[in-house]
């Protein structure tokens, strides 16, 4: 369906927005299914677009898709040539996701310090964005930060908010499942008044 309007003559905000849906959707299925081809295509639409937040969504995304992909350096230079516009559009999402980037590939290259500081940067600013994910990321980052400096009382205090924030945000999920099962069931009621399943 996303591939059939990219190839329509759409307006450039839309084609940005399919663009990035059909690149999301395929880092969702099988990040084996990108390549460096799919980002630039979405990029080039965005540019086009004029959409800067949504170019920075895909900057984030291609960051974690070379983290993923074990370049974390490759990862720490798409972030950092970015940070500055993601940090003045104040997308406190946006700049969750980066820092949360930042944190893991830091700590990937073993530049405890660098993702020190990231992850301490991201839980400061907690109050402004709230991302479970990123929070719980940030914590475990911190939690193996400190277990390198021996510094165990501190990793077990960053472990502990890992553990309560990991809880959260499972959840979260499971909550978010358990209503869309509940809104099946009540939809199949209606569909269905006899139904013995429903």
């Amino acid at each position: 369906m996303a591939i059939d309007l990219l190839s329509q003559d759409i307006s450039p905000r839309r084609r940005c927005i399919t663009s990035t849906m059909l690149l999301n959707s395929k880092i969702n299925i099988s990040i084996d299914s990108l390549g460096v081809i799919d980002f630039e295509n979405a990029m080039k639409f965005c540019i086009k677009a004029n959409e800067p937040i949504i170019q920075q969504v895909i900057n984030w995304h291609f960051a974690d898709y070379h983290l993923v992909l074990k370049d974390p350096q490759r990862a720490i230079e798409i972030l950092k040539s970015n940070i500055f516009d993601v940090e003045t559009n104040q997308y406190q999402a946006l700049i969750a996701g980066f820092y949360d980037l930042l944190a893991q590939s830091h700590l990937a290259l073993e530049s405890y310090s660098e993702a020190e500081m990231y992850a301490q940067k991201l839980l400061n600013t907690e109050e402004q964005h709230r991302y479970q994910s990123a929070i719980t990321d940030a914590s475990k980052v911190l939690t193996e930060v400190n277990e390198y400096q021996n510094n165990y009382e501190q990793a077990f205090f960053y472990y502990k908010k890992y553990s309560e924030s990991n809880k959260i945000e499972l959840d979260q999920k499971s909550d978010k499942l358990l209503s869309i099962q509940n809104s099946k069931t009540k939809s199949h009621r209606k569909k269905h008044p006899h139904s013995p399943f429903g």
